[in-house]
């Protein structure tokens, strides 16, 4: 990115705001809310961007990738039956068996656990593993959370000291105090977490519990008001991900499988997760590989890509201050710029429904990132290079997803591609043919605290590629106590609706790729193949929402959650 010039440069960028002029970068443009400098109007990096051809997309090895599918396609079918015979057990319990067997010079890790159901999304928390490893977290913490009357305490001396945010009003003119409470609760926690010294924070909670030294004073009154107003339940998440961050660097918390590929199965023998170890690398030449990985780093020079802005990322400021080589703002030259972009960025029909110009999806970018741009650069730079970076870079990491999916899980994969096939064609995002994912999110070098993916499908699949140069960075899941490697080359499929995954430290440049699936725009497709009764404003019935020519026409997923509304339908939207 930029110029080969190794100029020192103080702040050569904030996070949070514009700089059209760049030092050593003619071409550069950060924009407010972006993780990385954008070059929208350099025409060499179109130049250079890498080319696919067909050939990229050829198997290494075809005869021993279709011995390892069969292989996996028989323990979808028998479960661990599969792998007993000639198999070793390793452990069997009334939890589960566990089982180590291998395929074509992999070793393979097979376990089976008796106390889950995928199809029970409880089961998963309900179990004495689950709860074991809850509480060996807690162990884990030396400092205890912060506690309902030190944030109220916060929240009152803001209010005191006149810099509470500005108070919403709603359409009637009343004060919407909710999310104004929310909005002061949320940066109790990180004036908390990040502004203060140990010390600090235990003078505070001595200070919230002596409430008798403030009896009748203006603070007093206003934790008063606080504690009468707001009955809402905020999560800590600078306390929790300290927690889980701790916990997963305890190979006696967390089991660590030391296999190229781990299935994970429920009572029933239902796949809940599996992982393959350098799966690229097993189905790709390097050198396709290697363009992949080369064409995601191009990629994040040339639109401006927005930082994490969701409740997955709200640590962020308290892991730049822990590990300093990820904060963008200490870096002093273009090229340590370039090894800290940080985004998260979705591309998919989830995040195109209801834009007003279908012919311009591909385009789509949120009006935060493109207010003040060019209008020929919205229009004409970034057009011929998206299908590139689609249908060839993330497609390559596509098939690799395709070879699991489609083996592990058949059932899902089928129905996945019938979703995608009843989409309007200008609701769709290309991937390599057939397509059966409907979003896929790109991300580079950002942590990602524990979470469900609360929208995806139900019971579905969420997959995960790991590209880069990187150490560490194991896929966790607490609910099974389990942590699995996930290094450059790795595929995972996993139910990321129901299990709560988040990503240990590493060191390096990571990229991740993800490919999943939500239920609202499932929801449309099944509606639409008539398998879901339809709805009255469905465009394709009369007095629906605006027609056109193609198959199904276009929707619009409501953005907030309406009275009596079904929850399946409700989507919450992150950045385009």
């Amino acid at each position: 990115m930029g110029s080969k010039q190794a100029q020192s440069i103080e702040h050569l960028i904030r996070y949070h705001e514009e700089r059209k002029v760049i030092p050593g970068d003619p071409y550069g443009w950060k924009l407010p809310g972006c993780g990385n400098i954008s070059h929208w109007e350099e025409a060499r990096r179109y130049d250079e961007y890498p080319k696919f051809t067909d050939r990229d997309f050829h198997l290494c090895d075809e005869e021993k990738a279709e011995k390892v599918k069969q292989y996996l396609a028989g323990i979808h079918d028998r479960g661990i039956d599969a792998v007993l015979e000639g198999g070793t057990i390793v452990r069997k319990t009334e939890e589960g068996v566990v089982v180590d067997h291998h395929v074509q010079g992999f070793s393979v890790r097979v376990m089976q656990m008796h106390d889950v159901s995928v199809f029970d999304a409880k089961s998963y928390c309900n179990t004495r593993r689950s709860r074991r490893l809850e509480s060996l977290s807690d162990q884990c913490m030396a400092e205890a959370p912060i506690g309902r009357d030190v944030e109220n305490m916060l929240m009152a001396k803001r209010m005191d000291r006149g810099e509470a945010p500005k108070m919403p009003i709603r359409r009637n003119g009343t004060e919407n105090r909710k999310p104004w409470y929310k909005a002061m609760r949320s940066q109790s926690y990180n004036t908390f977490w990040v502004g203060t010294s140990r010390e600090e924070r235990d003078a505070l909670r001595e200070e919230a519990q002596n409430r008798n030294a403030r009896r009748y004073t203006a603070l007093e009154s206003l934790i008063a008001q606080i504690e009468k107003e707001d009955r809402s339940v905020s999560k800590d998440y600078f306390y929790h991900y300290q927690r889980d961050r701790n916990a997963a660097a305890n190979d006696t918390i967390y089991e660590k499988p030391n296999h190229d590929i781990v299935i994970v199965l429920d009572k029933d023998s239902e796949v809940v997760l599996t992982k393959f170890s350098k799966l690229l690398g097993f189905l790709f030449q390097e050198k396709s590989i290697a363009k992949l990985e080369d064409a995601v780093r191009k990629w994040a020079a040339l639109p401006p890509l927005p930082l994490p802005d969701t409740g997955r990322h709200m640590v962020d400021e308290m892991i730049r201050l822990e590990i300093p080589h990820m904060d963008l703002e200490k870096a002093t030259t273009l090229e340590e710029v370039e090894k800290r972009v940080q985004c998260v960025v979705h591309y998919g029909t989830w995040a195109m429904l209801g834009n007003h110009n279908p012919d311009r999806l591909h385009k789509t970018l949120d009006s935060k990132l493109t207010r003040g741009m060019p209008r020929r650069v919205l229009e004409d730079v970034p057009y011929h290079v998206f299908p590139t970076f689609t249908t060839k870079a993330v497609g390559l990491a596509s098939e690799a997803v395709r070879f699991l999916f489609s083996t592990m899980a058949p059932d899902e994969y089928a129905k996945c591609l019938d979703v995608y096939k009843a989409l309007p064609d200008d609701l769709k995002t290309p991937l390599s043919e057939p397509t059966f994912s409907t979003l896929f999110v790109l991300g580079i070098n950002s942590y990602t605290q524990r979470h469900r993916d609360t929208t995806d499908v139900k019971f579905g699949f969420a997959s995960l590629v790991g590209l880069g140069s990187y150490t560490g960075g194991d896929l966790c899941f607490p609910q099974l106590a389990l942590k699995l490697e996930d290094g450059p080359g790795d595929c995972v499929i996993f139910r990321g609706r129901e299990l709560d995954h988040f990503i240990h430290d590493w060191d390096g440049y990571r990229i991740f790729l993800l490919f999943t699936n939500h239920q609202p725009v499932r929801n449309y497709a099944f509606r639409k193949l008539g398998l879901l009764p339809s709805k009255p404003d469905d465009p394709w019935n009369e007095g629906g929402q605006t027609h056109d020519n193609k198959a199904g026409g276009e929707t619009r997923l409501k953005k907030r959650k309406q009275p009596g509304q079904d929850n399946d339908d409700y989507y919450s939207p992150c950045w385009k």
